[in-house]
């Protein structure tokens, strides 16, 4: 709702605001519809608020614009007498149709093509309603824009600006408007405005004659929109816009990479460690991976690494491969601060191969020096992908791979561009404690690990957030116990026969495992008792198993509820605001759960899996790990999400569920299990006390199990 909306102003001025961030794509999220009338109108505001037209549209919302138009005394005397009105007017929408059909058919440039493709789009579905305004001497001048959320609440605005990137962007024109608040303001400065539109739309305006868009220009257009090599369909607009909006803070000339001066509010300057894994990486020809501890600036420090040889060599194509889309969409607007603005190989071919193909021939033909491409993993695989990157020349091409320890599985080694001279791996764990043949792969490509940088040094250093560590002990219950040897019995019999991590029947009874564990039924109960002792606060995450455990309805049945159920169902019982985050939400539905949970609406989410990697707010200060993988990758990266730097943060909380199978609960012939469990859990336990303050408190309930199970930390 706009009323959420924060820092919403009365007056705009683009030599201090920036109205199309500020003001024209928050408020266009939130409405459902956009009511303009304007004197002058250009199809590039549509790709400059890309961003909120997206929302709009998926809001399921329309425009509806008033434009504009000239035309002289003698045609708009022959309308006002009524001498042949009918034909005088079909004769004038003709004339002025055909001024637009010219006005578009000059356009030549691929970024107005894709402007022009947008309004296309938007016309020929119905999204986009437009009529023009005439009057008899000097130009229609009105300026007015409406915006309507879900709850009727309107935001009008009314100034000097049109609906152009030259009055809109602080780079060219001096523009202003006044935003009246119908929830806030009297109506006497906005409901004037929003009954001038409706009569203007409704054609009983006095002195301005109204008429339909030229029925010959929406043929034009819908025609081209057919002929259009993208076919999207109405349900896509995220996507469509994803293609269309393009470089949407570039101009026709080619912007270059460069330093900011300023990031995130602050003087920008990189951070000595990022220097030195720089010098690292240089001295190693260019080649190598930088395992720097998740927070320390992995994204920052390859950003600025590449325009430094883009400054040294003035030629680069980059290409950035990620896992995940939303990693890609972090990593878009971060590259957005060093005035890159890449290709975005990720969704649907039809809306990345074209420009991707073009830029590639403009690099290659020397009329661009700079380009970049930021792809995820399963569209660097392609054939599509694969065969237009074989065109890029490796003397200047620059091969960024974020989280790069997935680029050690076959199918990805074999999709890396090898001709690429530059090489910059990233991952906090670049390594598998389990396939040193994925290990190979990883260090064939990049040629090794060349910088390190630890959580103790990032502590240390004021890099990252200091915390407290937590462990709560969580015994099998006894089916539980048989379940687990009789797994790991099947596990221990496949790898002492030679089976590979890759082999598919061991990773299953891998992950069978893991589910166990992580499902636990005792873990339930003693969150319960350690959420009845802590104060409900913001900014918490949950880490669930995917599983489910049997539970007693009412009726005294069993069913299967799955873990992250009833965590929720725990937390809500005693006062916590949560949300549910998993891979069940679409992609709208988890940007308005993080939205929420970064504006404090909610207290906690509730995750699976998916916040493992790509997942940043600093904000986050608690963290309940209920399922841990043996995988030092995943608990690193887990603990990582609530160790970064934020305003007020001056500590982290994290609670540790450690798994064990009660000493003496076994037959003596399967009690190697009661200790091999135990060991397992070790890794993690020691790992994350080591760094934390409190890591007595830690020590000393491990210190009671080592001696009950003869062990040594």
């Amino acid at each position: 709702m706009f009323t959420d909306i924060q820092n919403l102003k009365s007056v705009y001025k683009t030599d201090k605001d920036n109205l199309i961030k500020d003001f024209y794509i928050p408020v266009l999220k939130e409405s459902i519809r956009y009511d303009r009338a304007v004197g002058f109108f250009s199809s590039a505001i549509l790709a400059y608020a890309a961003e909120g037209i997206a929302s709009l549209i998926s809001n399921g919302g329309s425009m509806r614009l008033i434009i504009g138009a000239e035309i002289d005394n003698e045609e708009y005397d022959a309308i006002q007498n009524g001498y042949e009105i009918k034909n005088t007017l079909e004769e004038l929408s003709i004339k002025i149709g055909n001024d637009i059909i010219n006005s578009f058919e000059k356009v030549e440039s691929s970024l107005a093509l894709n402007r022009l493709d947008a309004l296309t789009w938007l016309i020929a579905h119905n999204k986009l309603d437009i009529k023009v305004a005439i009057r008899r001497k000097g130009m229609f001048h009105e300026k007015i824009g409406i915006m309507v959320d879900r709850e009727d609440n309107k935001i009008v605005f009314q100034g000097s600006a049109n609906e152009t990137p030259y009055a809109l962007t602080p780079d060219y024109n001096f523009e202003s408007i006044n935003v009246f608040k119908s929830w806030k303001d009297s109506e006497d400065h906005f409901l004037p405005h929003i009954e001038s539109f409706e009569e203007l739309w409704n054609e009983k305006s006095k002195n301005t004659l109204i008429i339909s868009f030229p029925n010959n220009a929406k043929k034009w257009l819908v025609k081209k929109s057919a002929s259009l090599e993208y076919k999207p369909s109405p349900e896509i607009e995220e996507d469509v816009w994803e293609k269309w909006s393009g470089r949407t803070e570039s101009t026709e000339i080619e912007k270059l990479p460069c330093v900011p001066m300023t990031f995130h509010g602050q003087p920008f300057s990189i951070k000595e460690h990022q220097k030195d894994a720089l010098r690292q990486w240089q001295g190693n020809e260019g080649k190598g991976i930088l395992s720097l501890v998740t927070g320390a600036g992995k994204t920052i420090t390859s950003i600025y690494g590449a325009v430094k040889i883009f400054s040294a060599s003035r030629k680069l194509f980059l290409i950035i491969s990620v896992p995940y889309v939303n990693l890609a969409d972090q990593w878009c607007e971060t590259l957005k601060d060093f005035s890159i603005y890449p290709i975005q190989c990720y969704n649907s071919k039809d809306f990345w191969f074209r420009r991707l193909h073009d830029s590639i021939t403009a690099y290659l033909n020397d009329s661009r020096k700079f380009e970049a491409v930021i792809v995820v993993n399963r569209t660097l695989q392609s054939d599509a992908f694969q065969a237009e990157i074989s065109r890029i020349p490796g003397d200047c091409l620059m091969f960024i791979g974020d989280e790069c320890h997935h680029h050690s599985s076959k199918g990805l080694y074999e999709a890396l561009p090898k001709q690429a001279r530059f090489r910059l791996g990233l991952s906090a764990t670049p390594y598998s404690y389990m396939d040193s043949e994925a290990n190979k792969r990883l260090d064939n490509y990049y040629n090794g690990v060349v910088a390190t940088y630890t959580l103790k040094n990032a502590i240390e250093q004021g890099v990252l957030t200091p915390y407290k560590y937590f462990l709560h002990a969580v015994p099998l219950e006894p089916d539980e116990q048989d379940e687990y040897i009789e797994i790991s019995s099947s596990i221990s019999k496949m790898i002492a026969s030679g089976a590979s991590f890759e082999n598919e029947a061991l990773s299953a009874l891998l992950r069978k495992r893991a589910r166990l564990l992580g499902n636990a039924r005792n873990k339930m109960p003693i969150l319960t008792d350690i959420l009845r002792k802590t104060e409900i606060s913001p900014y918490t995450l949950f880490f669930c198993g995917d599983g489910s455990t049997e539970e007693e309805t009412s009726s005294g049945e069993k069913e299967l509820v799955r873990q992250v159920s009833q965590v929720a169902t725990v937390a809500q019982k005693l006062g916590w605001k949560t949300s549910r985050f998993t891979s069940g939400e679409t992609k709208r539905e988890r940007d308005e759960i993080l939205d929420n949970f970064k504006n404090k609406v909610i207290n906690a989410l509730v995750a699976i899996r998916c916040l493992d990697e790509g997942f940043d707010v600093p904000a986050c200060r608690t963290a309940f790990l209920l399922a841990s993988a043996r995988n030092p990758r995943q608990f690193i990266q887990r603990r990582g999400r609530i160790l970064r730097r934020y305003k007020g943060k001056n500590e982290a909380i994290i609670h540790d569920f450690m798994v064990y199978i009660p000493l003496g609960m076994m037959e003596e012939e399967a009690g190697k299990f009661e200790r091999s469990l135990l060991l397992e859990e070790l890794k993690r336990i020691k790992e994350f006390a080591d760094s934390s303050e409190n890591f007595s408190d830690a020590y000393s309930v491990l210190d009671d199990f080592c001696d009950e199970y003869d062990l040594i930390l």
